[in-house]
């Protein structure tokens, strides 16, 4: 994805602003919101009340997301280690108190193989329940595998932009899923505004993660597997960078509940900043050099972000 500036006309104003222009998708992406002349924010807007203009002809709108309101949060969970246990269920509560009443939050197990523990829910009963009795279990991580059914079970036709967290340790990655197969997930996942937040659990946190060496029989996103490599790492770099969420690396077993914490505050400051705000995805074959968008409302001004707007 190339990002291209241009000058965006918006109903009486002219704003540089910079988008984001995928050439395989052969669309643009901008970030807006209305406010009416009292100043409230528009959280009803509706795709047919955009008007968009690119290049002096009509535009075509692909896709309009609003980024405000409740969130769907599946927590992904390694329970591998029974050293790690109870900082773990510390963590996963304290994540659970931190988020939004509002948020549903489900959770999964990735231990040996993805086993789907809580349903996506706003009750935070059962979902405390299982996490002060969350059980060791043998087997090596299936990262990969959760992901993909995680977004096939509850994601793929969600209108929000969906966030997965996952807690997990070093190692193996023993997925089923064929690795172009989980790229193009990565790749379609990040296009519909999905984050992946990741906190690892690694004795190489201490100095310089382990890297792909040249010689080795797999590749996720384009890195070389090989037996000097930390699957897990390859795998949960790939998800943080191409959706732009937090990679929490750590070889202390007791700092998950502060890291656990910081991805839950993040979230829910995320929830705050973007009320009222629209990504409109639009037709765009090449880069724009103008677009007019406005919204079919008498009042309304427009507002546009250079890009996701993000809690300061």
């Amino acid at each position: 994805m190339t990002r291209v500036a241009f000058a965006l006309t918006l109903v009486a104003a002219i704003a540089a602003i910079a988008v984001d222009v995928s050439a395989q998708s052969k669309t643009a992406t901008l970030y807006a919101r209305g406010i009416e002349a009292d100043g409230r924010v528009i959280t009803d807007l509706r795709p047919s009340e955009l008007q968009l203009t690119v290049d002096g002809k009509p535009g075509k709108i692909t896709l309009v997301t609003y980024l405000g309101g409740p969130r769907r949060v599946m927590l992904l969970v390694s329970n591998n280690d029974a050293t790690q246990i109870n900082p773990l269920r510390e963590g996963l509560a304290d994540f659970v108190a931190l988020i939004p009443p509002d948020d549903e939050i489900g959770l999964g197990t990735t231990s040996g193989q993805y086993h789907p523990r809580v349903e996506l829910s706003t009750d935070r009963t059962r979902l405390l329940q299982f996490i002060h009795t969350l059980p060791v279990e043998d087997g090596s991580n299936v990262n990969m595998d959760a992901l993909v059914e995680v977004n096939k079970r509850f994601f793929e036709k969600e209108a929000r932009e969906p966030i997965v967290v996952i807690v997990t340790t070093e190692g193996s990655e023993s997925s089923s899923v064929r690795d172009e197969v989980f790229n193009k997930f990565v790749q379609d996942y990040a296009a519909r505004g999905g984050i992946v937040h990741v906190v690892l659990i690694s004795a190489a946190a201490g100095g310089a993660p382990n890297r792909p060496t040249l010689g080795g029989n797999r590749r996720v996103d384009g890195a070389i597997l090989s037996v000097d490599t930390d699957a897990e790492s390859i795998v949960t770099m790939n998800a943080t960078k191409n959706t732009g969420g937090r990679f929490e690396l750590t070889n202390s077993i007791t700092a998950i509940p502060d890291k656990l914490k910081t991805i839950a505050q993040e979230i829910a400051a995320d929830e705050k900043t973007t009320t009222g705000w629209y990504k409109v995805v639009f037709a765009a074959a090449k880069p724009p050099t103008s677009v007019r968008l406005s919204i079919d409302r008498p009042t309304t001004k427009v507002q546009l972000s250079q890009g996701r707007p993000k809690a300061q």
